[in-house]
């Protein structure tokens, strides 16, 4: 589990000065845009969820977070921004009345007093505030760390479209958050396995176009046998193929051969059956042993011997 950073504030005003402005920027941009989003949703998910219903629906569709101000490190000593109560403060929150369209300025704890949110609801503002808070402080940390994507074990391939967010990270030169991490590699992942799907896909689909490229040569190859009468018609095995095992002789680059490759050859090429008896065997081994021990008495190979029990190994002779 990834352990939350929580920063004092004077820390985080020391890590703050290392910031280059685009990544100032940024993290300015981030804390408003944060608190816009859990003050809305929080107000959206209290009109939904029946807390004081008349009442919240009234406050969610009245007020509106405008804006989230910092007045820096010296703001005690000189003070710029004020709640509504009169109180300095360092953070300061400006909400807009959408019907009167008065703007309210205040800090963190008094969204309830000058608003009128419900205060079960204001913790949970308080909450997710908390958490765009600790955020920036897991960004500010890993900015003095010099955290970057190598260290993290992560390339991201040139063709993937990666989520608005991270790219607005990288883009202004800012580290990427546990919870993005995460997310980004989870994401390269699935787009690492899909491109190999794919090219996995693109292999086969070579692999069977160049096998019938292959099936249509050899059927011309067998034709030309056939019509030169080289097959024997006292052999149950069918002269085409025992066309095609005399192509494959031709065409072997071993001097070695076993007769279950021969039968493998004739059913991928040459459209032999792929029936198999119950031990396994190819139901036309007999047949092709057959034909291969005429050519032995031809002089045209050799038997060597039996291989894995009924299998025959062979040479060609010469």
């Amino acid at each position: 589990m990834t352990k939350t950073i929580h920063l004092t504030q004077l820390e985080r005003d020391e890590l703050s000065k290392n910031l280059d402005e685009k990544q100032k920027q940024f993290i300015d941009e981030y804390l408003i845009r944060g608190r816009k989003t859990v003050f809305a949703n929080v107000l959206a998910k209290g009109k939904a969820g029946g807390v004081e219903e008349i009442e919240i629906e009234k406050v969610a569709n009245q007020w509106e977070l405008q804006d989230f101000i910092d007045a820096g490190p010296g703001w005690r000593k000189n003070p710029k921004l004020f709640c509504e109560c009169g109180r300095a403060l360092r953070y300061q929150y400006i909400v807009l009345n959408k019907e009167t369209k008065e703007l309210k300025k205040f800090g963190i704890n008094h969204f309830e007093e000058h608003v009128g949110i419900p205060p079960q609801l204001v913790k949970e503002i308080i909450k997710g505030i908390e958490v765009i808070d600790y955020e920036r402080d897991e960004i500010l940390v890993k900015i003095n760390q010099n955290w970057n994507l190598i260290g993290e074990g992560i390339a991201i391939p040139e063709e993937l479209d990666i989520p608005k967010d991270i790219e607005q990270h990288l883009e202004y030169s800012v580290p990427l958050l546990d919870r993005q991490i995460t997310r980004l590699k989870t994401i390269i992942t699935e787009y690492n396995k899909m491109k190999e799907s794919e090219r996995l896909k693109r292999n086969l689909a070579e692999q069977q176009s160049q096998k019938e490229r292959k099936k249509q040569h050899l059927a011309q190859l067998r034709e030309d046998l056939l019509q030169q009468g080289r097959f024997q018609f006292d052999l149950e095995l069918d002269p085409a193929l025992q066309a095609g095992i005399l192509i494959y002789l031709e065409d072997l680059n071993r001097t070695q051969f076993l007769a279950s490759e021969v039968c493998q050859y004739l059913i991928d090429y040459h459209g032999a059956s792929n029936e198999k008896y119950s031990s396994g065997t190819f139901k036309i081994f007999p047949q092709v042993c057959l034909f291969l021990e005429n050519l032995t008495k031809n002089g045209e190979i050799v038997f060597l011997g039996r291989k894995r029990g009924i299998d025959r190994l062979y040479q060609i002779s010469g």
